[in-house]
């Protein structure tokens, strides 16, 4: 619950800089959050998708984390970093991406 009360503050305040849920237990994340003004960190979360519609403005840190697909209108100012083995498979499925994906 404090990690959800932070994720609204965090929207509340303009989504501005880094938004860490890395080692969070949270599930999944709010539909309201559409935009990130840095980097999310989503290292060793158990967050399973990303809403639609999802912009970051830094990095997209994906690594260790329950994530198999990346959502419908996604924008990602820096790279996405996925778990070490699946580079590939993001790449093929996400060609758009493929330059980004680390």
């Amino acid at each position: 619950i404090a990690i959800n009360r932070q994720i609204q503050e965090y929207i509340k305040n303009g989504s501005k800089g880094e938004l860490d849920l890395s080692n969070t237990p949270i599930k999944q994340l709010p539909s309201n959050l559409t935009k990130v003004g840095g980097g999310l960190c989503l290292y060793n979360s158990k967050i399973e998708k990303l809403p639609d519609n999802l912009t970051v403005g830094g990095n997209l840190d994906l690594e260790d984390s329950k994530i198999e697909k990346l959502p419908d209108n996604l924008t990602v100012g820096g790279r996405i970093y996925v778990a070490f083995g699946k580079e590939q498979y993001f790449k093929d499925k996400y060609p758009q991406f493929s330059n980004k994906i680390r």
